[in-house]
């Protein structure tokens, strides 16, 4: 964070020297000595707090492991349901069962002495009609009922745009699905895999792991920097170089771990370094001070102005960086099969459809019904 923030708030001033990745015992031993008076942002651990003394926290990260950039993988995928996910075939299934017994039930207004066996033998032929229609074998069907022509005419809507939809989505199924074969994806993964993980001198991840259950994750990766010596390092860019040749991992936090890679990027032109696709251990990072300071109370105060006023928070987002090509966890250009939610309102069609032909088969109902009174008045009149 930018220093000046905070001493423009506290109204004081300060020199700054440089410690060029010496790690954190050569700063605890230069604010134990009066050298400085506040080390820079470090992660807060129970054996730092043995040594210096931490105001409140400046902000929380996450642990993350920069690894080389894997091999990828390109597949073509075909399969004629993935269009669609289980969801919507069972809708398309469900409205066509229940469409084809509708048209039945409506036809049969126009044949009322079917007998049972010729009522059932006629609904076959329905269920066959409506599910050829998606496949333009289900025949032709006209009716003098408006209400039933209006029906068949909002089913025909829905199998045209469903059948598009589909044609339309099988397409994008068939690009080039591309995903990045991780050496491992969770942190026990990481722990049982033949990678060997660095560590810097003094860093906070050669405390994490150091002082860890040896029956831990972490412990099994402190055995492993153990049993190779080259594992330590002096600094994070032996450690990225170190990472490069593919037989080691860097563990480090999630807001510094873009930054190193975009750094990488920019000298090489190359994503040789990314990100696996997972975080662990949280951590509280702030200034370091001594346990005898008389600065704390008003650093203390300060940090807390600056998180009320947003500066912290607004800082914090500016350090993510631009760049989203390397540090993705995953790469997967693979087309989404197309749910019953995301096609809701072409089902609703239907629902308006069988909506609107039950309106006009009950006027035809009513009309019916009104002309027989009609005529049969008439003939009374006759008679008379």
């Amino acid at each position: 964070m930018n220093f000046k923030t905070l001493a423009k708030y506290m109204n004081f001033t300060y020199s700054t020297k440089t410690f060029c990745s010496r790690g954190f015992d050569h700063i605890a031993t230069a604010i134990s000595d009066g050298s400085i008076d506040l080390g820079g942002i470090m992660t807060v651990t129970s054996h730092r707090r043995e040594r210096v003394l931490f105001p409140k926290a400046v902000y929380t990260d996450t642990y993350v492991i920069v690894i080389k950039t894997p091999e990828t993988s390109t597949t073509a995928t075909f399969n004629v349901f993935s269009p669609f996910d289980l969801s919507t075939w069972l809708g398309i299934s469900g409205y066509g069962l229940i469409t084809a017994t509708l048209l039945r039930y409506m036809n049969t207004k126009a044949h009322k002495n079917e007998s049972r066996r010729t009522w059932y033998k006629k609904l076959g032929l329905f269920y066959n009609y409506i599910f050829g229609t998606f496949v333009n074998q289900g025949g032709t069907y006209s009716s003098p009922s408006t209400a039933i022509r209006v029906f068949i005419s909002c089913w025909w809507t829905f199998v045209i745009v469903m059948v598009g939809t589909y044609s339309g989505t099988l397409v994008s199924h068939l690009s080039v699905q591309t995903t990045i074969e991780y050496p491992f994806t969770s942190l026990e993964d990481a722990a049982n895999s033949h990678l060997t993980p660095t560590v810097v001198r003094g860093f906070s991840n050669e405390n994490l792991l150091q002082y860890a259950d040896p029956d831990s994750n972490y412990g099994k990766m402190w055995r492993k920097v153990l049993a190779d010596p080259q594992s330590v390092v002096s600094d994070i860019q032996e450690s990225i170089d170190l990472t490069l040749t593919g037989k080691y991992f860097t563990p480090m936090h999630a807001v510094s771990a873009p930054a190193f890679i975009e750094a990488d990027i920019q000298v090489t032109t190359k994503c040789r370094l990314t990100i696996a696709p997972f975080q662990f251990h949280t951590t509280d990072h702030s200034w370091a001070m001594s346990n005898t300071s008389k600065y704390f109370r008003a650093i203390n105060t300060g940090i807390q102005i600056l998180i009320e006023t947003g500066h912290l928070q607004k800082w914090m987002s500016h350090q993510s960086t631009a760049f989203d090509k390397c540090v993705k966890a995953e790469v997967n250009l693979e087309s989404a099969s197309l749910s019953l939610q995301q096609l809701s309102s072409i089902f609703k069609l239907l629902i308006y459809g069988c909506a609107i032909a039950t309106a006009v088969l009950i006027g035809e109902k009513f009309s019916t019904i009104l002309r027989e009174k009609i005529t049969r008045h008439r003939l009374n009149v006759d008679l008379c």
